[in-house]
């Protein structure tokens, strides 16, 4: 979904792009949303999560959630903007968490925020940059089990990855670069080294794992 406002954008209601729920199967993971606006305003709500994979008669996973991003030039939003990851109900990895980012037109890079709201898909299931990409961001904010991996062969610069110590991790077995600064900041969360390639059944029987090409890529998360 993609909605472009040169003007003032308000919402007050939802705006969805949630995954599907499939009684017998896995979670279907969550869209994309991608907002260019003037003004960005109101108090609804913007939601990619990953769906619940309700089959409690196998290891069937939650789906990954989707990507939400948003560009402005003003900002006076106050609602919600998430890319959970679903859970399971029948044993199997729950979904990670997606990601939501934003720009001002006065910022350098955009900031990235990784929440899972407290659904723990552990290391198996995180949220992945690809192989061979590059991201650079102002800011990461890892939080409530949110997980980024930085995988074998990526770049991730960044000034600053902050938290607030529920349960957000940074798991870097590529390149950490500082971005625009002579000090890089990493607070309130974990910091893992490599801990080892996890297996991802494309199915979603271990849950759905996202592969971003970029924060603000508008494309659907695998899981």
């Amino acid at each position: 979904m993609k909605l472009t406002v040169a003007g003032t954008l308000t919402v007050n209601g939802s705006v969805t792009a949630n995954g599907g729920v499939a009684p017998l199967y896995a979670g279907g993971s969550g869209g994309s949303i991608y907002v260019t606006a003037g003004t960005f305003a109101g108090s609804g709500s913007f939601a990619a999560n990953g769906a619940v994979a309700p089959y409690t008669g196998g290891s069937m996973g939650g789906g990954g959630g989707g990507r939400i991003a948003v560009h402005y030039t003003s900002k006076t939003f106050t609602g919600t903007l998430t890319a959970f990851g679903g859970t399971s109900a029948g044993g199997g990895n729950h979904g990670a968490a997606g990601t939501v980012f934003q720009k001002a037109a006065s910022q350098t890079n955009g900031e990235l925020l990784v929440d899972n709201n407290n659904v723990d898909a552990g290391v198996v299931c995180t949220t992945s940059i690809p192989a061979s990409a590059a991201w650079t961001l102002d800011t990461v904010d890892l939080r409530r089990k949110g997980n980024l991996e930085a995988s074998s062969g990526t770049t991730l610069a960044v000034s600053s990855v902050t938290g607030n110590n529920t349960g957000g991790t940074l798991t870097t077995r590529g390149t950490l670069q500082l971005a625009g600064s002579t000090t890089l900041t990493v607070s309130n969360v974990t910091w893992a080294g490599d801990r080892g390639e996890r297996g991802f059944d494309p199915l979603g029987q271990y849950g759905g794992k996202g592969l971003l090409d970029g924060p603000d890529d508008l494309r659907e998360l695998d899981g």
